[in-house]
């Protein structure tokens, strides 16, 4: 089972695109176990597909213990009016 410790991130205060990612996405598994040393980026390595991603952020997933992960975007959005936010990133896990 998976469980995420929130459903939103916000735009930093600069209102420059970037994500305030100090209380990033959690991701914690129950019952079974994740495959990769301690601070792999589960994205670079292909183990995790992140998808709706905005424009100009990047999406970086990246395990802290065998059980969690910790999920942040970088850069900047090119475009982060109120019309530009999006209520639909997914994470697609991969075999």
């Amino acid at each position: 089972m998976l469980a995420l410790n929130k459903t939103s991130l916000s735009e930093s205060a600069a209102n420059d695109g970037t994500i305030d990612n100090s209380s990033p996405i959690t991701i914690s598994l129950t019952g079974d176990t994740l495959v990769g040393a301690v601070g792999t980026d589960f994205v670079a390595a292909g183990k995790i597909a992140v998808s709706n991603v905005p424009s100009g952020l990047f999406a970086v997933v990246t395990n802290t213990t065998s059980s969690n992960l910790v999920a942040i975007l970088t850069n900047a959005a090119s475009s982060h009016a109120t019309a530009d936010t999006i209520n639909n990133l997914e994470f697609h896990f991969q075999d």
